[in-house]
């Protein structure tokens, strides 16, 4: 992180004045203390790291709502956030979109630690139905911005916001791309649906179901992996991206989490129906119907079948839920 600005050994700088006798104080500059500050600190724990004097410190206290110094005189510190309603606030912060007056009243009545269980025993409100009943029997396509209005507003008035913010978290880490997942099933949507029910659920189950949703299969085309020709775009990412992180596998694990998961496919539709893409020439095409979301379906003909394999030092059978066991065990 860098801050704009004139750099100070470009500024004219006045003629020097003899130092006065004693230990030197440093300068209380904004520069000092945001540098310690965004190093690991709040910016009173950084006056006190940079061996500000009791002056500058009340200076600093006075800037910083909230913060203040022990009496004791040891050079402790009591966190801004010692006192509850700060840390709900600060809770709520972090956990949510931002509390009204009244959402703070009431978790400020709760207490902090009641305030917790609630955030993570509170399931999830189902949002609103994006797709109107009758749509996919008429054929019509997701419109992306529509479905992205759709969850804006949601995430602003749903009564479990914690759930939001867990789910826009999950959309982030485990991300895909509507321009090549494409708008004519409604996947992606299905997508949010899955990261709002999994959010809170844990990560064994939840990379289970990212590797069988259906955007994501097609978007790292698992959904065109065989045995014969493994793909190893969703192994690669499985392993570098959503969970293990660089340096902690090597190339051929990759190819045996590529050979592991082939054969899955997108689901299959409920019914088709015929669109209609030319009036005047009669040009029309089959659009996929979906009752229900679905996960992808594992197809047995298409797996890999060439003996055991070895993933991350042992050797066996995998199936895709032995791959994301032995992934977790690390």
């Amino acid at each position: 992180m860098s801050f704009a600005g004139p750099r100070e050994d470009r500024l004219p700088q006045p003629a020097p004045s003899p130092a006065p006798a004693g230990p030197r104080r440093p300068v209380l500059t904004r520069r000092r203390v945001l540098g310690v500050a965004i190093a690991g600190g709040t910016a009173v724990a950084a006056a006190r790291l940079l061996g500000l004097g009791s002056d500058q410190v009340q200076r600093l206290e006075r800037l910083v709502p909230g913060a203040r110094a022990l009496p004791s005189g040891r050079g402790d510190w009591i966190s801004p956030l010692s006192a509850e309603p700060a840390r709900i606030a600060h809770l709520l912060r972090r956990t949510t979109f931002g509390a009204t007056a009244a959402e703070l009243e009431a978790a400020s009545s709760l207490g902090f630690s009641r305030t917790v269980d609630r955030l993570l025993e509170t399931k999830p409100a189902p949002p609103p139905d994006f797709i109107a009943a009758g749509d996919q029997l008429k054929g019509s396509r997701l419109e992306i911005g529509r479905l992205q209005q759709w969850w804006a507003d949601w995430m602003l008035n749903s009564p479990t916001p914690f759930a939001e913010r867990m789910t826009l978290f999950w959309h982030g880490h485990f991300t895909s791309d509507y321009r090549k997942v494409g708008n004519q099933q409604p996947f992606i949507y299905w997508q949010n649906l899955t990261w709002r029910d999994m959010g809170l659920t844990d990560l064994r189950s939840m990379v289970m179901r990212v590797t069988t949703d259906p955007a994501m299969l097609r978007y790292l085309d698992l959904a065109t992996s065989t045995g014969a020709a493994p793909n190893e775009n969703y192994s690669r990412e499985l392993l570098e991206l959503f969970t293990m992180g660089v340096g902690s596998y090597r190339e051929d694990d990759v190819r045996a989490v590529a050979k592991a998961l082939a054969g899955w496919t997108q689901p299959k539709p409920s019914s088709t129906v015929q669109v209609t893409l030319d009036a005047q020439n009669k040009v029309t095409r089959p659009y996929a119907v979906f009752d229900a979301p679905a996960i992808g379906q594992f197809v047995p003909g298409r797996a890999y079948k060439g003996g055991p394999l070895t993933l991350l030092g042992k050797t066996g059978k995998f199936d895709t839920q032995a791959v994301i066991d032995r992934i977790l065990a690390q």
